[in-house]
């Protein structure tokens, strides 16, 4: 699928931010359904553009396999 718009609308949003803002990406997790490559490319693209981190909504709807793709990017990029 095409999740570019992630990285589009997160850079857009960081160029609206005041100095000292953070902006936080919002990912709808139902959106992306069994699709883990496309979840994580969503991630990837939120961080790659200025997020400062990111929401899931809708808690409930994380999978096993969703909390592992978001552990090894919390991981990644919150050291």
């Amino acid at each position: 699928g095409n999740v570019g718009w992630v990285g589009f609308a997160t850079a857009e949003g960081i160029k609206e931010m005041g100095k000292g803002q953070h902006l936080f990406t919002g990912i709808l997790v139902e959106d992306y359904g069994d699709n883990m490559g496309d979840f994580e490319e969503a991630i990837v693209q939120a961080y790659k553009n200025g997020a400062r981190g990111i929401t899931f909504f809708t808690i409930g709807s994380l999978k096993d396999k969703h909390l592992e793709i978001i552990k090894e990017y919390n991981e990644k990029y919150n050291k």
